[in-house]
């Protein structure tokens, strides 16, 4: 399984980490996932550290699963914080769907830094 899910109870962040590769049907999986552990713990802070993430699917998969995020009930009130991996392709893929989120109305920034992205997280 090339992602992992963790709870940081003192910053109340979901946080995932990818690596490798992650196939397109991966990406709702873990989504989802993810959003669940973000429930279990009534919160709606979530960062992806995608610094070893070689791919992030195809550019339509990234897209559409911003559409897949509508088909659930989630809040547009959560706040998505992405670092970006080195590869230049998941870079891409990955400000993609940060334009893709935004346009539909998520919270979703992307960050080269770990600390920025912690600190947007936290803000209120």
């Amino acid at each position: 399984m090339p992602w992992k899910i963790s709870f940081d109870e003192q910053t109340r962040i979901v946080e995932t980490t990818y690596t490798g590769l992650i196939g397109d049907a991966e990406l709702r999986e873990v989504a989802l996932a993810t959003l669940v552990v973000g429930r279990e713990h009534s919160t709606g802070l979530y960062l992806g550290d995608c610094l070893d993430l070689e791919h992030a699917g195809s550019l339509f998969n990234v897209y559409d699963l911003v559409r897949f995020f509508e088909s659930l009930p989630v809040e547009r009130t959560i706040k998505e914080a992405i670092l970006l991996p080195a590869a230049p392709n998941a870079s891409n893929d990955l400000k993609f769907y940060e334009t893709a989120a935004l346009n539909r109305g998520y919270n979703v920034r992307v960050f080269n830094e770990r600390a920025a992205a912690v600190r947007w997280l936290l803000e209120k």
